[in-house]
This record gives C-alpha cells, sequence and structure tokens, in this order.
C-alpha cells in the first residue's frame, strides 16, 4: 500500500493568459497525482488585476490567508494593458501592489521560465548552446537585473562551472 502525500497548492491565476495556463498547469498536476503517490489540494486565489478588480487590492488578504497557508504557490502572469493600469491607483497595479508585496512576505526574488528558440531564430540571439544542437533552455528571471540560463543534460554545456549569464534584463 503506497502513502499518498498531500501538498496545499494555492492557485493564483492572474491577468490576461494566466488562468488559461493555470488551466493547463491543473492538468499536469492531476496527469502527477494519477499514480496515488502524492495529490494537490488546490485553492484558488484572485492576484493581481483580477484581485484589483474582485476585492479592490491587488494581493488581497484572503489570498494572502490562502498562500500563508499553501505548501506552494502556483502563480500565472500578472499585469495589464497600459490604459487598464492607468484606471488603477499605483500602489495597486499588479505589479507594485502584488507581485512585488508577494517577493517580500516569502523571500522569494526568481521566476522560473522555460524558453525554446527556434533553430532559424538562433543566430539572432546570444542564447546559443556552444555547438550542442538542442535550443531548450531553463531561465531564471533573477528580479534583480539579470537572468541566469540552466541548460539541458547532454549539451555539453552543462559541464562548465559558470552557467551563460545575461546581464541586460531585456534580454
Amino acid at each position: 500500500m503506497t502513502d499518498t502525500k498531500t501538498f496545499k497548492i494555492a492557485l493564483l491565476a492572474g491577468d490576461g493568459i494566466g488562468p488559461e495556463i493555470l488551466s493547463e498547469a491543473k492538468k499536469v498536476m492531476d496527469a502527477v497525482q494519477a499514480d496515488g503517490q502524492v495529490a494537490f489540494e488546490c485553492v484558488e486565489a484572485p492576484f493581481g488585476g483580477d484581485g484589483y478588480h474582485k476585492t479592490g487590492k491587488a494581493f488581497p488578504n484572503e489570498t494572502i490567508e490562502v498562500c500563508d497557508d499553501a505548501d506552494a504557490i502556483l502563480k500565472g502572469p500578472i499585469g495589464l494593458s497600459k490604459e487598464e493600469s492607468e484606471l488603477i491607483p499605483v500602489d495597486e497595479r499588479p505589479e507594485r501592489g502584488g507581485l512585488l508585496p508577494m517577493r517580500r512576505r516569502y523571500d522569494t526574488f526568481a521566476n522560473y521560465r522555460p524558453v525554446y528558440l527556434p533553430r532559424g531564430l538562433s543566430h539572432f540571439s546570444p542564447l546559443k548552446a556552444g555547438g550542442g544542437r538542442r535550443r531548450d533552455r531553463s531561465a531564471d528571471d533573477q528580479g534583480a537585473g539579470g537572468w541566469t540560463l540552466l541548460w539541458p543534460q547532454g549539451t555539453g554545456q552543462e559541464r562548465s562551472r559558470e552557467p551563460f549569464r545575461a546581464r541586460n534584463p531585456r534580454v
């Protein structure tokens, strides 16, 4: 008999395509827990522009409580168009009123993003595999002015002591 480990996950869909992304993420979590070794108890809460429109706060108190009680937080993208942002007080805009307070509260600073670079576009980018043929990467946006790229196994790059670091946050 297998003991099932249960994790409580705060789901913050965010804005724009965030709800679509979280919907797909839930499908992945369902597939992971299908073998019965792990279970996810997911609790949805408003955040970002969605949070502001529902409660008047980008990081509402109810969302803080859900996040405080969770083992992990899965957050979708946040942010509004320039026109929508201008209708919200500066201190309650998604990034300033939601993301920054969340990072402060939970002492986090990074966003993990998968990156795929099509071969046909590689000559336009500094993100080359140094002789490897794969162009899949993982990028860690540290929110502190730089990116760290993590190279996939088998490219030869993972043997170097230092990961490639792009210092320009616009890369």
